[in-house]
């Protein structure tokens, strides 16, 4: 009998390890990509090496890649720290080990292959120290040294230190150069307005020689670089000269105008090409020169007035190649290779080759050449543009694949409902024209449905013919023209419109990911506010009032004149509306603030609201003014200066003599800058949905909620010190009404720090922090209401508010950093609100707002149990089911935005950042849809049997009655 007890326990667990498991929500393998999609970028590239079949990339967001070179997917991807630690200085690559050196903080080798660490050691220099510099030496180049933050570092391939040094520093020098022979290394500093040392140190790391050079023209920015011969060159903008300095025998520099050399101009940067004793200098963006260092001067060894890009490339027993490339029109480039020795173009691999007007200037090329099997020559080419993007040409001019990788750096978004189909509009146009006579009704009406038959035939011979599913490249992730873009059934497929640092837009389907248009404006560059770069995207008219177009409008700042630059365009297609240049217009002003007004115009167009510095205030278009001027006394605008610490209100006001419109200050709060500085000013959604005005309480009253739609919520950090003179962070939350100025709350957390994230929506405010004390990450929500009684149930008035809200909050446990955070919003307000987190780790998880309830009681009563408030418990769980993208890790997330879709239950969420993540989210499930595994055929039956049932005995009681009157 006892031995039978195992068995029988083992029996129970396994029961009841099924049970659980039947009980277990998760995602079903075909349903993976079915509501969602997620792209992965790598960003920026700075460092470029071709690698046998594969394109060895590090970028300026911190990221060391592998990408395919035949079809440009990511092979492996390794993303190093967010802040300057991650930072890539160097990338090195020998015998299938790349090296890069971040930040002077860290040098680790890679494995090409697979993308796996090798080894990694500590540099231990300042994260503000110039950029540390690497290169090979010896004879068979395996020993790297690294000149980081004043000093010099030696290692082997296998990660061994073999030496390290401390520069001296006596003198002040700025050791910013490296130059690396067969057995020695040449370390230059810089000693601003005096002189440049030249330290020589052997390959053990002893020094040899050490010898100032007199340069009381340098300067701690003047732009220098090293050539592969070991020569130190340096431009004077005073006198637009070249300095030159031979570093073995050199005693003092050379100077060559470039005017002597027949070039004009100032010299806008100098790039070293690695080979000899060659370098590049540019003159303007599309202009060139490529010049030699001699024993005696620079030399000009070709001028290159249309190119705009230049590289050295060989490989095996192929001869060093000049690369050029160029543009040649708006649609056209020009790729040349030219012989080194002989400077003669090589017509052979010379091409002229398709890029797009959108993707700018070409900013670099790399070429990879190769012996084919029939001894020609086959050759690659990679080219860089403004636009951030990557594009491989092959032999014969062809495009192999592109990387928009400017989408790795989105800052602003939105989400455009698509325009109705060509039937659905024919309907609007039919019931919106009221004066047509009852026989054109007619003619209309039978015109309308002809065409809906015909569309039905059109799209069944679609699916007969159309192929299995299959996940598309990226090279082919193009829009055809000749797709229809229209609003699906529940409006969850959208145009996602989007604005990046390089100043490119995108126009993006939600449903797939497809890029369906992009536009570059070259002269746009982002704001800087609250230390964050900012591009303002603004919706001044929907799909919705057809047959007028949408209208967006984007607002940044000219890269030269540093006035408003402004684009107004069709968010469906991207083409600019009538009267808006291709490249943006200047506004000829600089912007202080903007925003949309409710104000439409009659064909429902919302007015942009521009404020300059010298608060004059500009409306777009120019005939919505009248409108405006007709409700400026309801107008107010404010403004939160970072740098004074003033946060400052205003009103509208119309000058009568110039008919002009202008601000007129009513209050100012002045968060001094001495003790802290704003982060975040966060407004509510405009287009936001309220449809509870409170709370069901226990006792069935009512709590009504504080919807104040001008309060803003501001954070501001700061740091104070105490008794100890310790240092600790503080973090102040301020709400503040808008029109009035009045400080609604206020709360300070000692001992906190950011970066803080916030949400604020209907009457709640949710924030995250670093808890200094407790060494954790927290959240805290904050809840106003009016109380049981309400004040105006119609409108809120700032001029006429309620009595001071009750205040209600409570703190939370994170189990990881946040990087960004969200709410969703629905069509109508019904479904309750989710909170969407991002954390450090990649994952994106959805916490149910019941959660975030600063009502929750240490020990709950009745009265709690009945309006089923939870317990509080500090930790906040985050169960895995909650995360949306389950196993789809996203990486250094910027921003969520969310949109409503036309199911209530639904809410479409973008997760952008480094990479690309959209998904729906349900945070009260769907329950407006029936369910994918609805049994269609058994209800289906169920009717169908009762209908028939209910006849049958329909005549079965009709012959009974008729039977009993009979008898």
């Amino acid at each position: 009998m006892a031995a039978s007890m195992p068995q029988v326990s083992v029996c129970c667990i396994s029961l009841i390890l099924l049970f659980l498991a039947s009980l277990c929500q998760g995602l079903y393998e075909d349903q993976i990509g079915k509501f969602d999609w997620k792209q992965e970028y790598v960003g920026e590239v700075s460092h470029l090496n071709f690698e046998g079949k594969r394109l060895l990339v590090g970028t300026k967001h911190n990221v060391v890649a592998s990408l395919n070179a035949r079809n440009g997917q990511i092979v492996w991807r390794q993303v190093l720290e967010e802040d300057s630690r991650g930072r890539i200085d160097a990338l090195l690559v020998k015998d299938k080990i790349a090296i890069t050196v971040s930040g002077n903080d860290h040098i680790r080798s890679w494995d090409v292959e697979y993308g796996g660490l090798n080894w990694e050691e500590p540099l231990d220099g300042a994260p503000d120290a110039p950029e540390a510099q690497a290169c090979l030496m010896g004879s068979s180049q395996d020993t790297m040294v690294v000149l980081s933050a004043g000093k010099l570092l030696a290692f082997n391939v296998n990660g061994q230190e073999l030496f390290r040094k401390v520069l001296p520093s006596s003198d002040g020098a700025i050791h910013k150069f490296l130059h690396c022979g067969r057995t020695e290394i040449n370390v230059i500093g810089v000693v601003p307005n005096s002189h440049v040392s030249i330290a020589t140190y052997s390959d053990s790391g002893n020094v040899q020689s050490q010898s100032p050079v007199p340069a009381d023209w340098v300067k701690k920015d003047t732009r220098c670089l090293l050539i592969a011969d070991g020569h130190l060159v340096c431009y004077e903008p005073q006198l637009s000269s070249l300095r030159t300095l031979a570093l073995k025998k050199g005693q003092a520099f050379s100077t060559t105008l470039l005017q002597e050399l027949g070039l004009q101009g100032q010299a806008v940067k100098l790039t070293s090409l690695n080979h000899r004793n060659m370098f590049v200098v540019q003159l303007s963006a599309s202009h060139l020169a490529l010049l030699s260092v001699g024993t005696d001067a620079v030399k000009l060894v070709l001028n290159l007035p249309k190119v705009s890009a230049v590289s050295v490339s060989s490989s095996g027993d192929i001869e060093d190649t000049l690369v050029t490339i160029g543009r040649q029109g708006t649609e056209n480039a020009v790729i040349r290779c030219l012989n080194l020795k002989t400077l003669k173009e090589i017509p052979e691999i010379s091409q002229e080759v398709h890029l797009a007007h959108h993707h700018g200037t070409p900013v670099g090329i790399q070429g990879f050449f190769f012996k084919k099997r029939d001894g020609s020559t086959g050759h690659r080419t990679v080219v860089l543009s403004e636009d951030q993007s990557i594009v491989m040409f092959q032999q014969g001019g062809k495009m192999s694949w592109i990387r928009e990788e400017a989408i790795s750096s989105i800052l602003s978004v939105e989400m455009v409902d698509l325009p109705v189909s060509e039937n659905q509009a024919k309907y609007e146009d039919e019931f919106g024209a009221q004066q047509d006579d009852i026989g054109t009704k007619f003619v209309k009406r039978l015109t309308t449905q002809l065409s809906q038959v015909k569309s039905f035939v059109v799209h069944l011979q679609q699916q007969l013919l159309k192929g299995p599913r299959h996940q598309y490249l990226e090279e082919d992730n193009e829009f055809n023209e000749d797709e229809e873009l229209t609003r699906d059934e529940f409006s969850i497929n959208k145009m996602i419109v989007a604005v990046t640092a390089p100043g490119k837009l995108f126009g993006i389907e939600s449903s797939t990911g497809r890029i369906i248009w992009r536009h570059l404006l070259p002269a746009l560059v982002p704001f800087e506010r609250q230390g964050k770069q900012l591009l303002l995207l603004f919706v001044q008219r929907t799909t919705a009032h057809f047959p007028n177009p949408p209208q967006c409008a984007v607002l940044g700042r000219h890269k030269v004149s540093g006035h408003g630059l402004l684009y107004l365009f069709d968010p469906i297609t991207g083409i600019p509306t009538a009267g808006t240049p291709a490249e943006g217009a200047d506004t000829g002003y600089r912007v202080v603030q903007a925003t949309t007004l409710g104000v439409t115009d009659d064909h429902h167009l919302k007015g942009l609201f521009i404020l300059d510095a010298e608060l004059k205030v500009h409306v777009y278009p120019e005939h919505v003014k009248g409108h405006v001027k007709a409700v400026q006394s309801t107008l107010f605008l404010f403004n939160a200066d970072v740098n004074t610490g003033l946060i400052t209100g205003y009103r509208i006001q119309e000058d009568i003599k110039t008919q002009s419109l202008h601000a007129v200050e009513l209050w100012t709060i002045n968060l001094p800058k001495e003790t802290q500085t704003i982060t975040n000013v966060v407004g509510k959604r405009p287009t936001e949905h309220v449809h509870s005005p409170g709370k069901p309480l226990a006792d069935r009253s009512v709590l009504y909620k504080y919807l104040n739609p001008n309060l803003v919520a501001i954070t501001a950090e700061g740091e104070t010190e105490d008794s100890q003179q310790k240092v600790s962070g503080v973090l102040n939350i301020y709400l503040v009404d808008s029109v009035t100025g009045d400080m609604i709350f206020q709360a300070s957390h000692k001992k906190a720090r950011g970066p803080v994230h916030l949400v604020h929506t209907e009457n709640w405010v949710v924030y995250n922090y670093w808890n200094e004390k407790n060494r954790r990450n927290e959240i805290t929500v904050v809840e106003l209401y009016e109380g049981t009684s309400q004040t105006n149930a119609t409108v809120f008035s700032s001029l006429h508010p309620p009595p001071p809200p009750i205040v209600g909050r409570q703190s939370y446990i994170l189990p990881h950093g946040i990087s960004a955070m969200a709410d969703t919003i629905t069509e109508m307000g019904i479904t309750a609100k989710s909170v969407l987190l991002a954390f450090t780790t990649g994952n994106v998880a959805e916490v149910s707002k019941f959660m975030l309830d600063p009502r929750r009681p240490l020990n709950p009563t009745m009265a709690d149990r009945e309006e089923g408030i939870p317990p509080y418990i500090p930790e906040l769980l985050v169960a895995f089911e909650a995360m949306i993208n389950y196993n789809q890790t996203v990486l250094k997330v910027h921003g969520i935005q969310t949109a409503a879709a036309g199911l209530e239950s639904t809410s479409l969420s973008l997760v952008y950042g480094l990479d690309l993540f959209f998904t729906q989210v349900t945070p009260s499930r769907k329950y407006d849809v029936l369910k994918e595994d609805f049994d269609y055929f058994f209800i289906s039956a169920v009717l169908i049997g009762m209908i028939v049932v209910s006849v049958v005995s329909q005549k079965l009681a009709a012959r009974k009655a008729l039977n009993r009157a009979w008898t």
